[in-house]
């Protein structure tokens, strides 16, 4: 019977066995190292991979709501941040050439449009 049965596996006998494991060492290799069987060892190698899963899982950040209806100045203030971190100051230089698309559009924009009136 092993030295170390129903003994607690701490962190660093986990890390131990990983190590071991990562250059090539059998289970049954290790369970004789660290005087415990390889059941002990396959098995406490098994909860550790499936704990980081569950933790991995838990981490997993959840997407923002998508909203469909967004008005342009919501888009812009939104958008800009990012904009002006990707594109630094050339975004800033084309900001007044694409102001018309920029803004929101007005009552007088949105009447001509529904009327099919061009400029």
């Amino acid at each position: 019977m092993p030295k170390k049965h129903y003994e607690k596996w701490t962190k660093d006998d986990i890390d131990v066995v990983f190590s071991l494991r990562s250059r090539g060492e059998t289970y049954a290799k290790i369970a004789k190292l660290m005087g415990r069987s390889t059941s002990a060892v396959t098995n406490a190698v098994y909860r550790e991979i499936k704990r980081n899963i569950a933790e991995a899982d838990s981490m997993t950040v959840q997407p923002p709501e998508f909203r469909q209806n967004i008005t342009r100045e919501e888009l812009m203030k939104e958008l800009l941040p990012g904009l002006n971190k990707l594109f630094g100051s050339e975004y800033e230089k084309y900001r007044k050439d694409f102001s018309e698309i920029m803004k929101p559009p007005t009552l007088f924009d949105r009447i001509k449009r529904k009327l099919g009136v061009s400029r």
